[in-house]
């Protein structure tokens, strides 16, 4: 990973919050390609995305991440073995 520049706090917090919403979304990722559900992972982008909302940041990136995963989690949803 290469260097980033920062000029302003409110710029490194905002990519904090994408950085975490990416490393969920990933993770997410590889849980739903082996079959299992992402409920808690679906769950924790919701939080993300409102506590990056009440602290006046952009919560965009974390909302396409969210409805993503709330999508695919919902189409497997009828799966045995599934549960909420």
């Amino acid at each position: 990973m290469g260097t980033r520049i920062f000029h302003t706090d409110r710029e490194f917090h905002q990519q904090s919050f994408d950085v975490v919403a990416r490393l969920v979304f990933d993770r997410a990722s590889t849980i739903l390609s082996n079959g299992n559900p992402v409920h808690t992972e679906v769950k924790t982008l919701l939080c993300l995305s409102n506590a990056a909302a009440f602290s006046g940041y952009s919560n965009t990136v974390i909302n396409t991440f969210y409805t993503l995963l709330d999508d695919e989690n919902s189409k497997n949803d009828e799966m045995e073995g599934w549960n909420k």
